[in-house]
């Protein structure tokens, strides 16, 4: 701890709860497989409504109780000067100017909020930011954005379940967050050469997913410059889905993963396929950990082998059988960074990733 508050001394010291080394798992989703930075921008709008009358002033004074509750949300990171592609997760005792409300007549709809330029804080840039006005029929819109991966889907629903207690409650009974520091802690005690042990045994063999460009009407671009291509394809039957599910004891996630593994397998020919998998991290042997926000989650590689690109359903069971032992068997390699395992092993061996919600 030494070492890391003596890289902080140009911070007041009685301005910081606590100062670490970032988890190796939250720099997998900071940084790419090459080591560039990725430019995290994540911005939702909320609508609330009240029937005590709330005004955004209130949901403010809500809003900052919960801040105060959880370290990540008054987490900053600092290059450390050892390696600049490690920073140091300070936690603030208080975030300044992280909460702000706009007072205009002339917004009309939620998105406006967007428009407007926030304070800036003077010191340090703010690692998220609130922006609360009052609607026209008395709704209080909220602006919230933040980047560096901040946090997870879980944690958004956290901090929205706590912000409605505090407005049901009209105060702050919220009992003290579980401790990021000792999930911090956890992860820094599992040994990373085992886990690069357990990936090169798994993944020897594997070559890169490489896709190539659909011959798809839908998916044909004339600007040569990169695109975000959307598909959308409702699922039917999800009933059916769930109960086949529950019957056969497997997961979502596996099942998601293995069509698209076979989505890999039909696009590029081979039928050993490797690509990255969205993981939680709250299966962790750590107390509170469902309580707890932040960017409890990581990307780890996933590797199906098909006999056939038609596989028959004898066949699908077994892969699918296979894929929840393996989901499994990777859990104790959740904390690992993804940089890593590429970079040591076997160079740039993700090219895809799955997830679903």
């Amino acid at each position: 701890m030494r070492d890391i508050r003596s890289q902080l001394s140009d911070w007041p010291s009685d301005s910081i709860e606590d100062a670490f080394e970032c988890p190796a798992q939250h720099l997998g989703i900071i940084y790419d497989q090459l080591g560039k930075a990725y430019t995290h921008k994540q911005r939702s709008i909320w609508e609330i409504h009240s029937s005590r009358g709330h005004k955004a002033v209130h949901v403010a004074h809500s809003l900052e109780c919960v801040i105060n509750r959880h370290a990540m949300l008054r987490s900053v990171f600092v290059p450390s000067l050892d390696n600049r592609m490690e920073p140091i997760q300070v936690v603030l005792k208080e975030i300044s100017a992280a909460i702000q409300i706009v007072t205009a007549s002339d917004i009309k709809a939620a998105v406006q909020l967007q428009e407007f330029k926030a304070i800036q804080c003077r010191d340090r840039p703010l690692p998220h930011l609130s922006i609360l006005t009052d609607g026209p029929d008395g709704q209080i819109w909220w602006l919230f954005k933040f980047d560096k991966a901040l946090i997870d889907a879980a944690s958004m629903t956290i901090v929205l379940q706590e912000l409605a207690t505090l407005l049901n409650c009209h105060s702050c009974p919220l009992d003290l967050a579980p401790s990021y520091s000792k999930y911090v802690s956890a992860v820094h005690e599992i040994k990373p050469k085992q886990c690069l042990r357990f990936w090169r045994r798994t993944l020897r063999g594997i070559v890169p997913c490489l896709l190539t460009k659909s011959p798809s009407s839908l998916l044909r671009c004339p600007s040569p410059e990169p695109r975000v291509c959307t598909v959308s394809k409702e699922l039917t039957a999800l009933d059916t889905l769930a109960a086949l599910w529950k019957a056969s004891g497997f997961t979502a996630t596996n099942a998601f993963q293995t069509v698209w593994g076979l989505v890999l397998a039909r696009s590029i020919a081979p039928t050993d396929v490797c690509y990255g998998g969205l993981k939680s991290c709250r299966d962790a042997a750590v107390p509170g950990i469902l309580q707890r926000v932040g960017p409890l989650f990581n990307i780890l590689p996933c590797r199906l082998q098909f006999k056939s690109v038609h596989p028959t359903m004898s066949e699908l069971s077994d892969i699918l059988l296979s894929n929840q032992s393996a989901m499994a068997e990777r859990a104790p390699t959740t904390s690992i960074r993804l940089y890593r395992v590429s970079s040591r092993l076997l160079g740039s061996i993700i090219t895809s990733c799955s997830t679903h919600v």
